[in-house]
């Protein structure tokens, strides 16, 4: 067997690629951007964000030129501190294991927010 998990496919997605490069802020968005056709792999316009990314094409991965995304001072473009929080978070959540006693003990039942606790 090759030993890849599901999470080593699903980080190689074209919208997973895009998010952790920095095009974007989430996933979603990057999602939005790939079907919206202002992706580039390797020079050719990509629409399916499912497409698996070869290492060689992560290098190669751009914004189409005529696209006003590529302007790396566009307001729906990513920032860099942006970025690594991101990255963080979504390191934390794929070892997804949480402390007993944390912040979350006890709470069983109780309400998650205020119109919860209301009658």
């Amino acid at each position: 067997m090759l030993g890849l998990t599901i999470n080593d496919v699903l980080d190689r997605r074209l919208e997973t690629v895009v998010f952790k490069k920095g095009f974007a802020r989430t996933c979603k968005q990057a999602r939005q951007f790939i079907l919206h056709g202002h992706v580039l792999v390797g020079g050719k316009k990509l629409t399916s964000p499912s497409h698996l990314v070869t290492v060689d094409e992560e290098a190669r991965i751009e914004f189409m030129p005529t696209s006003s995304l590529a302007d790396p001072e566009h307001p729906e473009r990513a920032q860099r501190q942006q970025i690594l929080r991101a990255q963080q978070r979504s390191k934390g959540k794929q070892q997804g294991m949480r402390k007993p006693g944390g912040a979350n003990a006890g709470t069983k039942g109780a309400p998650r927010n205020r119109r919860e606790g209301r009658k």
